[in-house]
């Protein structure tokens, strides 16, 4: 529960809204009829594959987008075991692939025909092995893969708070050396402005393979290069598209989550085939934290004829979005360079996937 007030829902708002209204009416059937077929069939659950994976990508907020995704009764994390928040990823395509599909099956819940599983692991977008796209698919042929990108250089600073504060916590000491983001962008991005240089003056077909191999290699031997390799997405989705298309494959724009996410929600549970339980209309920016919060509505506080603050929130955790609400802003200077390099590749992601997502 938040403590801030937030701007009451008023009747005469509610007034205005019919379709609104109309929407709850049906929400509130259809939650219903599930959950009277979940109780009288509880003998016919069984433990299945995921039918959703969320593939990526790390700092782009996939976190938030499950913890949402999960107000949909329809829609069944992994087990948890002792976890106090819902994590999602299970690492089994890049990490323990070898524990075989009997350890990946029991890791998920009883469900229904109704409910559907859904895993996120961030690292599969651009993690090693190559191959990792056809494991998923020869496995999971009818599994619906969402892709969440953001903005590379604000990602790149959330990552580096990310892993340091993970560096803390866990002796990760990948980037215990940096003390500070300057000095990791000063060693780091001439390395990896080396690394593409002849791409960006040759780009084909094999080149853009050659680079994705190399990319790939450069993850294994050097884990700290990893923050400005993720962002070069033009390069990880090369062995996605070969398998995957609109059909299987949603690429979400995580700026515009960032902006509005009950919109992007909406279609996200069309996307994956459940009812919109999560309604675009229940989502409220907190003025604390500048990001949005779900507050459930029901017909019945449409009906109150008095003011209401609502104060059952759901909100993206404490450890969400440190670098995005201005707290600790990235220098300047820093993001100037970091848009200089990524401008380029983020062109070329655009041409590839047909969408501009206006990153600048």
């Amino acid at each position: 529960m938040v403590t801030w007030s937030a701007k009451p829902y008023t009747h005469a708002e509610a007034k205005m809204s019919m379709d609104l209204r109309k929407k709850l009416e049906e929400r509130e059937r259809i939650k219903k009829n599930f959950f009277d077929y979940k109780q009288s069939n509880k003998e016919k659950e069984i433990k299945r594959l995921p039918d959703i994976i969320g593939i990526g990508v790390k700092k782009c907020g996939t976190g938030s987008l499950l913890e949402f995704l999960l107000l949909n009764p329809a829609v069944r994390p992994p087990n948890q075991g002792k976890r106090e928040t819902i994590v999602g990823e299970t690492f089994f395509f890049n990490k323990k692939f070898d524990l075989g599909i009997g350890y990946y099956k029991n890791l998920f819940p009883y469900v229904n025909d109704r409910e559907k599983i859904i895993e996120k692991t961030p690292s599969y977008f651009m993690y090693p092995p190559s191959e990792l796209p056809e494991r998923i698919y020869n496995i999971l042929p009818e599994a619906k893969l969402l892709l969440m990108v953001c903005d590379p250089t604000p990602r790149v600073f959330s990552d580096y708070i990310h892993q340091t504060i993970r560096y803390q916590l866990h002796n990760d000491k990948s980037l215990a050396k940096y003390e500070t983001f300057e000095e990791y962008i000063d060693h780091y991005l001439p390395k990896m402005k080396n690394l593409t240089k002849s791409w960006l003056t040759s780009s084909t077909m094999d080149s853009d393979q050659e680079l994705e191999k190399m990319l790939s290699s450069f993850m294994i031997t050097d884990r700290a290069a990893l923050l400005l390799s993720t962002g070069l997405y033009f390069f990880h989705i090369q062995r996605w598209l070969r398998i995957y298309n609109a059909s299987n494959l949603m690429i979400i724009d995580g700026e515009e989550f960032l902006r509005s996410p009950g919109p992007v929600l909406e279609k996200i549970q069309e996307f994956i085939g459940v009812p919109k339980l999560v309604l675009h209309e229940e989502f409220m920016k907190n003025p604390e934290t500048n990001f949005f919060c779900y507050r459930p509505l029901s017909e019945s506080q449409l009906n109150n004829n008095v003011e209401t603050i609502f104060d059952d929130f759901r909100c993206p955790g404490e450890n969400k979005g440190r670098t995005r609400n201005g707290a600790k802003p990235m220098p300047e200077a820093i993001s100037l360079q970091l848009r200089n390099f990524y401008r380029p590749f983020n062109k070329a992601f655009f041409k590839k996937i047909g969408c501009d997502f206006g990153w600048q």
